[in-house]
């Protein structure tokens, strides 16, 4: 077995704040665009 960190455990390494930011950016930027969508709506 080769000494290789396998890519699905890198969210348990390194910075808690770097980590949070890769998982929420993708949401927040989805929601952002969902908000702007239903303001377009709405008008």
């Amino acid at each position: 077995m080769s000494g290789k960190v396998s890519a699905r455990n890198r969210i348990t390494e390194g910075s808690i704040f770097g980590q949070l930011l890769l998982f929420f950016f993708p949401i927040f930027v989805w929601d952002f665009f969902q908000q702007l969508y239903n303001t377009a709506d709405a008008l």
